[in-house]
């Protein structure tokens, strides 16, 4: 099949392993502090969420397009945290900056299995 152009990729995921090293928001993990990751993915955006209750909540948010049939290209675009009820300056990534590739290797209704590389 086709996952990149899959509709099934769209929704709200939950992180269930990594093996992304060293250790980042991304993969779960900021400082001592460890917490869970969750991607909402819709079309042309994805947020990567990491939430440490009830310190923390941050979001990656990126453009997203179809590089070919198994593969996203990912943009970032910001970073926002709240720490408790407060509001953390957001970073702002100059475009093209930073440029990932997820290639999707498995999906179903349940699961997806992706590789990101830059």
């Amino acid at each position: 099949g086709k996952p990149a152009s899959s509709p099934l990729m769209y929704g709200f995921w939950r992180m269930l392993y990594t093996d992304f090293a060293p250790a980042a928001p991304s993969s779960g993990q900021l400082g001592p502090f460890v917490g869970d990751v969750y991607q909402d993915l819709s079309e042309g955006t994805i947020k990567n969420i990491l939430v440490i209750p009830p310190l923390l909540e941050g979001a990656l948010v990126a453009n997203q397009k179809i590089r070919d049939q198994n593969t996203w290209e990912i943009e970032f675009d910001r970073v926002g945290n709240m720490l408790g009820p407060f509001k953390l300056p957001t970073k702002k990534f100059e475009p093209g900056d930073q440029i990932r590739l997820w290639e999707i290797t498995y999906l179903d209704e349940d699961l997806r299995i992706m590789r990101a590389r830059r």
